[in-house]
């Protein structure tokens, strides 16, 4: 008999094997075929298959950028991004053109295949993704898709529209020597370009980079006897085109002088617009200052007679001696910058007067102030609101009626 046609019995059945084992490899690619979407074909010559999957990769050194790019969503809802790369950490921001509503992006990139993956946050979860490649020219390219099911999925493309900064870390947008020259320069306008290499003198000497902090120290020599001077700033956040930062800098003698400054950047152009608290130790010198739920946060350092500057127009014209000097601290006062409205705003004072104790070195105004802000603060924990300041400097005035 053809060995086509053989039949042979198994457990009692009769099956005609050689036909069985031809059918058998028939229904194997088709197997394989008609698995889920996200499985792909076995290749058929492995080292082909390799070098096709290798040719769409473009070969070119990624490096850390902070870049503007502008696109679309399933070709008809255009966007906006602003993205900082730094080693694989991808992150930044993007909004509607229509709303401007900034939604925060936070994701990484893999330099070796040039793919990314960029979640989109609503407060703490994860609402969506961006995944895809980017390309030579610094183009992005992929799909949008709803989190968790991915069941909405639209294509995007977003293209480089300017690289803003030449120098830039993660958390440190700036050169610190960038913002040196800034704060110093004189006029209404006053601008550096983001674009240009930074040179330091060569007594300037850069430290470490910390997180969101960076700065540098100057040697004038052996023969400067005075502290080193410095100059340092903090990032700490933007929105769109504005940025926030807070400074710290001494040219070597007693002072050590701090601010937080308004930045804008158009393009290359990096332009200061505000300074919104500015100090130096214990007069308005910074403590803290970060962004919180849409608002600049920070705390100043407080003398007596700055307290008094707080306090309503109305208590303010008082006939008394208090102090105003750098090393007279009693406390700090914080205050709140909306990023939206633009509102400057007293939030409290906390104060450092836990004890009343009269050194002697004190004028009797003072051991008089002293002595209320002890008074009060024991029925407060310490933290005055503007009705308590106001209260305390009305008792004040009284208090010191009595004693002229």
């Amino acid at each position: 008999m053809n060995q086509a046609h053989k039949w042979r019995k198994v457990h009692g059945k009769t099956y005609l094997y050689a036909m069985r084992f031809r059918v058998l490899f028939l229904f194997i690619p088709l197997f394989f075929s008609n698995c889920s979407e996200e499985s792909k074909e076995l290749p058929s010559d492995p080292e082909k298959e390799t070098k096709r999957e290798k040719t769409p990769i473009e070969n070119f050194e990624l490096k850390d950028f902070h870049c503007t790019f502008e696109g679309q969503i399933d070709g008809k809802y255009d966007i906006r991004m602003e993205l900082s790369l730094f080693g694989n950490s991808l992150s930044g921001q993007y909004y509607y053109q229509k709303h401007k509503a900034c939604i925060p992006l936070k994701g990484n990139l893999d330099p070796e295949h040039k793919s990314f993956e960029l979640f989109e946050y609503h407060g703490e979860d994860k609402k969506a993704v961006f995944q895809g490649k980017i390309n030579s020219s610094y183009a992005l390219q992929g799909n949008w898709s709803n989190l968790p099911k991915r069941k909405k999925q639209l294509a995007f493309q977003v293209n480089k529209v300017n690289d803003l900064f030449l120098w830039f870390r993660e958390n440190l947008p700036f050169h610190p020597y960038q913002v040196d020259r800034l704060s110093n320069l004189e006029g209404t306008k006053k601008v550096v370009n983001l674009g240009q290499d930074v040179s330091l003198p060569e007594n300037y000497h850069m430290y470490p980079v910390k997180e969101g902090y960076h700065g540098y120290t100057i040697d004038y020599g052996d023969d400067f006897m005075m502290r080193t001077p410095y100059f340092e700033y903090e990032y700490l956040g933007h929105r769109d085109e504005t940025y926030y930062i807070s400074t710290s800098e001494s040219g070597g003698g007693t002072g050590v002088f701090t601010s937080i400054r308004k930045l804008q950047v158009r393009g290359n152009q990096l332009r200061e617009m505000k300074v919104i608290a500015i100090g130096d130790r214990c007069n308005g010198g910074i403590i803290q200052a970060g962004i919180e739920n849409e608002k600049l946060i920070f705390s100043q350092q407080t003398t007596d007679a700055e307290l008094l500057a707080v306090a309503s127009e109305k208590v303010q014209d008082l006939d008394i001696y208090l102090e105003s000097c750098a090393m007279c601290c009693i406390g700090d006062l914080v205050y709140s910058y909306d990023l939206n409205t633009k509102e400057l705003k007293f939030e409290y004072f906390d104060s450092q007067i836990t004890d009343p104790q009269d050194t002697g070195e004190n004028s009797k105004d003072q051991n008089l102030l002293y002595s209320l802000l002890y008074e009060i603060g024991q029925t407060n924990s310490f933290r005055f609101t503007q009705a308590d300041i106001d209260l305390l400097f009305q008792r004040l005035a009284t208090a010191t009626q009595k004693t002229h």
